[in-house]
């Protein structure tokens, strides 16, 4: 099951001692969901450092209950690499039009989302997953 509300999310992230949902963390950062989950992927937006707002891609990893950032290449952390929803939305839109886990075996898939350290989607359209912090896993 790759579709999960974010009530689910929430529920699951929780029961598993994660805080990202939690009111005080969503309070204090200024979280807000601006994209609700298709693919596990959503949008988020945080205050920035100057009262703006910053957007950021998440994803829901089902095994764990954690929520990773979306890195745009191997440098960036991809928290709050957006400035406006437009272009967040824009890169969610193409990242869940290109992730298909069809190729990939459950085994495989559940070893990958067991050992997840990072995603990155790249300018080619690929999302890899970073496993183990060394081992790269593409889907396109």
């Amino acid at each position: 099951m790759l579709n999960t509300n974010i009530s689910t999310m929430k529920s699951l992230n929780s029961g598993a001692g994660q805080r990202f949902f939690s009111k005080e963390n969503m309070n204090f950062w200024g979280t807000k969901i601006e994209i609700y989950p298709k693919e596990n992927f959503f949008v988020t937006s945080d205050r920035d450092a100057f009262d703006g707002r910053a957007y950021t891609i998440r994803f829901f990893n089902l095994k764990n209950y954690r929520v990773y950032s979306v890195n745009f290449s191997d440098d960036t952390i991809g928290f709050g690499e957006f400035s406006n929803l437009d272009d967040a939305k824009k890169a969610f839109d193409r990242i869940t039009d290109v992730f298909h886990v069809d190729n990939f075996t459950e085994e495989k898939i559940n070893y990958i989302l067991d050992n997840l350290t990072k995603v990155i989607f790249t300018e080619s359209d690929e999302i890899k997953l970073i496993a183990n912090h060394k081992e790269e896993y593409i889907i396109a």
